[in-house]
């Protein structure tokens, strides 16, 4: 299920990056919000609140999202460290 969520997430996460880079605030919003119910759904509550952070931030402040984005792939970048360790223990 993790790594379901993970491969998804990453392309997600591509779209959500375009959109900050393209300054298209419906893009960012909408890729934010799909991200903060995965993130939900299989318990991952940091990444939920940045994601939620990241969607009631955006209309009203650019640069903090932008901020915010960074930590999130900071997040996700951890975890999928941590998940590619417990996949080499499951080999």
């Amino acid at each position: 299920m993790l790594n379901l969520y993970l491969k998804h997430s990453e392309t997600q996460l591509c779209e959500l990056k375009s959109g900050f880079a393209n300054r298209n605030l419906n893009l960012v919003k909408n890729k934010a919000h799909a991200l903060r119910g995965s993130s939900a759904n299989i318990g991952l509550t940091d990444l939920f609140q940045e994601f939620n952070n990241l969607e009631q931030t955006v209309e009203s402040d650019w640069l903090k999202a932008e901020q915010i984005l960074n930590k999130i792939l900071e997040k996700f970048a951890e975890l999928n460290t941590k998940v590619s360790h417990l996949s080499e223990f499951g080999d």
